[in-house]
């Protein structure tokens, strides 16, 4: 049971670090798209099926 543990523990970190990295490059690109007016925060939202809250608390 252990050695589930752990396992489930490692895939569960791999998948926080990889959804961070995805999150920063999603930011990168909003704040370029939005400084220059070509999309804003509430498309993004439902572009990539993530709340629009959820983008704004990680954006700001």
């Amino acid at each position: 049971m252990n050695q589930f543990n752990n396992v489930l523990f490692n895939a569960l970190n791999d998948f926080r670090a990889n959804a961070i990295e995805t999150l920063n490059d999603i930011k990168v690109l909003i704040n370029d798209k939005t400084a220059d007016r070509w999309i804003n925060i509430d498309e993004v939202s439902r572009y990539i099926s993530v709340s629009f809250s959820l983008l704004v608390k990680f954006i700001i």
